[in-house]
């Protein structure tokens, strides 16, 4: 009999956006008989070998009232964690690790100093957590490397240098990169905790085109634009961070993964879709942050975060105006609600056809009212009543 110790390779490297489809495909397949479990599952999965087994080798588990799917996945962050705990402190290439700033689907951040200068420099390490590596994590973490490395821009964190890490010597080496360390806040909480107004929210946002705009021009689509990943420093200048499942366009490739890397609340529908990559998926996304920026809720919610739910939402449900979203923001009639809803159409034809030409409509808009400040509360209560969110 099998233990949930044995904690699988996918448990072991699971992002949240993963773990949901797993654990939903997988909640569905304890229901079902032997004979039809296999063709579900393989439908689920869009025919990805890896995912498959995967999913089968966690229900070939012995489970029991306390042996469930998430004591595996639990088991295996604990494994994680104390392999974290070690780092801390010790010296990862020629830099010391201070201390632990976030953990995502691609890795482990650390804040570090070059040697033991502390009162020097300061530093952002991404490293790969050591026993989750996988060939495919490393190729996106790769590529996340060399398109930080080809990007110069003020709005964009840069790469400062990159090797591999072993942590213990009976494990392969991983890689790691390191780049500099934005002292910031989210967008949203910026502009909320500033109380900023409409202009100024608008002026902010704009930065944040100009930066996109240059990824696009150098043919790389971020893919996982959100508040999350876009920090402002003290001086007012936002900070593209994340470029974990960016892509670059002039890659040719057949097909994406079945189960592609994606914040869904913040996701195009042909991200859902599976669709070719595009500079539209940025505008979508980007139009879905300035949605939350004006109105201080996410465009869309689901009740339960389910697949099928959180398809719908992107795909087939409408999004409201942001004026009817947040009625008492009368402010946002007219060319807020039009500029908003362009961006964020379900058919990319209907969008902005750039970057460049959301900025236009946004910079028209300023110049044709320079005087609209209304002041945003702090406290924001428009979702109280509102579901959860994807």
């Amino acid at each position: 009999m099998k233990h949930h110790s044995e904690v699988t390779q996918l448990a072991q490297c699971m992002t949240p956006e993963l773990w949901k489809r797993v654990e939903t495909v997988f909640e569905m397949a304890l229901g079902m008989d032997a004979a039809e479990r296999r063709s579900f599952i393989e439908r689920e999965c869009n025919g990805d070998a890896a995912l498959i087994a995967e999913i089968e080798a966690l229900l070939a588990l012995d489970y029991t009232q306390s042996n469930t799917i998430e004591c595996i996945v639990g088991e295996a962050a604990g494994t994680m964690a104390d392999k974290v705990t070690a780092i801390q402190g010790s010296m990862i290439g020629c830099y010391r690790v201070i201390r632990l700033i976030g953990e995502g689907g691609m890795g482990t951040v650390f804040e570090v100093v070059l040697g033991d200068d502390f009162m020097g420099p300061h530093y952002a390490l991404k490293l790969v957590q050591p026993g989750t590596l996988t060939e495919s994590a490393r190729q996106r973490f790769i590529n996340e490397r060399l398109i930080l490395g080809s990007l110069n821009h003020a709005s964009i964190v840069r790469l400062v240098a990159y090797g591999e890490y072993r942590q213990c010597e009976d494990e392969p080496s991983v890689p790691y990169m390191v780049m500099e360390l934005i002292e910031g806040e989210n967008i949203r909480v910026y502009c909320d905790r500033l109380r900023l107004g409409v202009q100024a929210r608008l002026e902010l946002f704009l930065k944040v085109l100009e930066a996109v705009k240059f990824t696009h021009r150098n043919m790389v689509v971020h893919r996982d634009l959100k508040p999350a990943n876009i920090l402002v420093s003290e001086n007012g200048n936002p900070h593209l961070l994340d470029f974990g499942i960016a892509r670059v366009l002039r890659e040719r490739r057949t097909s994406e993964r079945a189960v592609p890397m994606m914040t869904p609340a913040y996701a195009s529908p042909e991200q859902l879709n599976g669709k070719p990559v595009t500079t539209l998926d940025d505008v979508y996304s980007l139009g879905l942050v300035l949605f939350e920026l004006m109105t201080g809720i996410r465009a869309r919610s689901t009740k339960s975060g389910s697949t099928a739910e959180i398809y719908r939402a992107a795909c087939e449900t409408p999004i409201p105006l942001p004026s009817e979203a947040a009625p008492d923001r009368a402010w946002l009639c007219g060319e807020i609600d039009h500029i908003v809803s362009k961006s964020i159409q379900k058919d990319p034809e209907e969008r902005y056809h750039s970057v460049e030409s959301f900025a236009a409509a946004v910079r028209a808009f300023l110049a044709a009212t320079p005087t609209m400040t209304p002041l945003y509360p702090q406290q924001l209560n428009h979702n109280s009543a509102r579901a959860s969110r994807v």
